[in-house]
Order: C-alpha cells, then sequence, then structure tokens
C-alpha cells in the first residue's frame, strides 16, 4: 500500500519569528510577487518593509528574521532531486512572459483556472514541477545505463544545431546573480 504520510492536507500557513506564529497569505500570486522582487536583487535592511504584505495579521519586530524565514517558505525545499552543485545560471521560467503557457498548463492538466482560484504556494509548485518533471521520467532517469549507441557525425551535428537554435529562440535575460539578503 502506498503511504502519503509527505502529503500535509493542513500545509504551512504561517511563519515563526522569534517564537512568535505569524500567519501569512500562501496563495501563489503572493509568492510570484515575493519571487520577482528577491531574484537577482540584493535585499537590504531598509527594504524589509516591502514584504509587509504578506503577513496577514502583524508583522514581526525582527524584520530579518521574519524574511529570512519568508525565503524558507517561498524555497519549499525538496529531498529530491539532490543538489549537484551543478546548477545552471540559466533562466528557465520568467512567470510574467510564460504565464499564458502556465494558466493553459494548470487549465488543460488540472482543471484549476488560476486568473480565477487561489492555489497554496506549496501545491502551485507542486503542481507545475510534476509537469515539468513527470514521474517517468524521473524513473527513466533510476534506471538510466549508458550504452554505446552510435549516430552520424551529420545527425549528431543537426541534432545540436536543432537545440542550439532552440534555446536561443526561447532563452531568457539571465539575472544578475546577488546574495537574497545583505545587511548593513
Amino acid at each position: 500500500m502506498i503511504s502519503l504520510d509527505k502529503v500535509d492536507r493542513s500545509r504551512q500557513k504561517s511563519v515563526w519569528v522569534g517564537g512568535i506564529e505569524y500567519l501569512i497569505h500562501t496563495e501563489y500570486s503572493y509568492w510570484l510577487s515575493f519571487e520577482n522582487k528577491v531574484l537577482g536583487k540584493t535585499i537590504t535592511y531598509e527594504m524589509l518593509p516591502e514584504f509587509d504584505y504578506l503577513y496577514v495579521h502583524g508583522i514581526p519586530d525582527d524584520r530579518a528574521a521574519g524574511y529570512t524565514e519568508l525565503l524558507k517558505f517561498w524555497r519549499n525545499e525538496q529531498p529530491l532531486p539532490k543538489d549537484l552543485g551543478k546548477e545552471s545560471k540559466t533562466r528557465t521560467i520568467d512567470w510574467h512572459i510564460d504565464s499564458e503557457r502556465i494558466c493553459e498548463v494548470f487549465l488543460r492538466l488540472y482543471g484549476i483556472d488560476l486568473e480565477t482560484q487561489a492555489i497554496h504556494w506549496h501545491r502551485f509548485q507542486g503542481l507545475f514541477y510534476s509537469y515539468l518533471c513527470n514521474l517517468d521520467k524521473v524513473i527513466e532517469a533510476r534506471v538510466w545505463e549508458k550504452k554505446d549507441f552510435k549516430k552520424s557525425k551529420e545527425f549528431q551535428e543537426y541534432e545540436e544545431k536543432i537545440k542550439r537554435e532552440s534555446k536561443e529562440m526561447w532563452s531568457l535575460e539571465s539575472l544578475e546573480e546577488k546574495p537574497l539578503f545583505k545587511m548593513r
């Protein structure tokens, strides 16, 4: 029998800062906005009030600690896939540019209209990344073994040309890498 113990039906609705629980907005739209504010930017102490909109009631006195907890919620780190230290600096998704495609995928696959339905940020991430990384691809990666497969040089060159052109056609502007928080 399959165990779905990992699936927490209650989902996180708050963050703890200095021993106090703060209820936060969990709808995906708030966190896409958060992501747009932090990616590729250095967040200074003076900028921390810009994230107060995420709290439903009350704002932590220690905004820096609150921001750290908000980052943890946003990242929603998972045990798999493992971080191999080979993170690409290539942007693969832009929530604004790709919004029509993302909305269409959610409506077609899940029956969720993102323009009218509020879903939890972690559920949104799970559904989105499930679409990108289907279980069959995960299993295929787990059982993969190197095989000697000969391709003609012309075919390899053609395949590389198509992949380069496709990458160029769909590439996103890169974000300058900066720390997500900088104290004075």
